[in-house]
């Protein structure tokens, strides 16, 4: 019977390692050659087109588009040319402005925005305004944002940086950098984008707060500092209702608890405590 239980528990570890490794393998060897299949991910319409990722042992992980039919599914660019991967393996965002759905792609020069419109001629690569190690990471969204701005996140020499778009390289720079943790869960709210980003570390990590861009250098700033002092109130689920964003985050004093915040200091405050014994989140 214990041999049996150890088996078990040793067969559902497998599955779940195998399941996870798809998205935390190496850069310079594509997920193809784990195991069969093209992992297919990240459905993104534009123009009546659905625009994915995928992988095959010829191309690694690549941008391909489909209408739903097999002669209407191909590759749009073989970013990367063989098998190593154009998509990182931790790219796992597209996002739609002005007809063109942006990722974050990479070849053996660096790492770029590509946009498309679904087709192979209207797929191109963005070039940054910048010398190594600047780049695109990988593991934060890009996001669209009202005012024909797009948003992404890039290192700089020394942090990560936030960037903005048109789509054009003219149009491309960074807004901010000396972010010591990656500006993460970007949401669009009444067209000023709220997000969370930290700039020092506290006792336990990265002081992470609410912060805010409105596309410039001196409109980017923390929103408020929802747990004072070094160390994080960890805001998660930023969720964006009307003119308001929802979220939760822990001031220190009641736990994880309700919160919103219309991208000021005094507008940024917790709805209600609805676990007085310590969080609700």
């Amino acid at each position: 019977m214990a041999m049996t239980r150890v088996l078990a528990l040793a067969a559902i570890a497998l599955v779940s390692v195998t399941a996870a490794a798809e998205d935390h393998f190496p850069l310079w060897l594509p997920t193809t050659h784990m195991s069969a299949g093209s992992y297919p991910k990240t459905f993104t319409e534009v123009n009546g087109r659905t625009v994915f990722f995928a992988n095959t042992a010829a191309n690694g992980r690549e941008l391909w588009s489909t209408d739903g039919t097999p002669g209407g599914t191909f590759l749009l660019k073989d970013i990367y040319p063989g098998w190593r991967d154009g998509i990182p393996y931790m790219g796992k965002s597209a996002t739609v402005l002005d007809g063109f759905a942006y990722t974050v792609t990479q070849n053996g020069d660096g790492m770029f925005l590509c946009k498309t419109d679904g087709t192979v001629a209207g797929t191109t690569l963005i070039p940054l305004p910048c010398s190594p190690p600047c780049g695109v990471y990988a593991g934060a969204p890009v996001t669209g944002q009202a005012g024909g701005i797009l948003y992404f996140v890039g290192p700089s020499t020394n942090s990560n940086a936030l960037w903005r778009s048109d789509g054009t390289p003219a149009g491309t720079s960074m807004i901010k950098d000396g972010f010591v943790d990656v500006p993460a869960q970007m949401t669009d709210v009444a067209g000023l984008l709220l997000f969370t980003a930290a700039t020092s570390y506290g006792s336990t990590g990265p002081d992470t707060e609410l912060w805010k861009s409105d596309g410039t250098p001196s409109g980017t700033v923390r929103v408020k500092d929802i747990k004072p002092g070094p160390s994080t109130s960890a805001p998660v689920y930023l969720t964006a209702v009307g003119n308001v964003l929802f979220f939760a985050a822990d001031d220190g004093t009641h736990g994880a608890e309700l919160w919103k915040s219309d991208g000021t200091d005094t507008g940024t405050a917790m709805v209600a405590d609805l676990s007085a014994s310590g969080g609700s989140a």
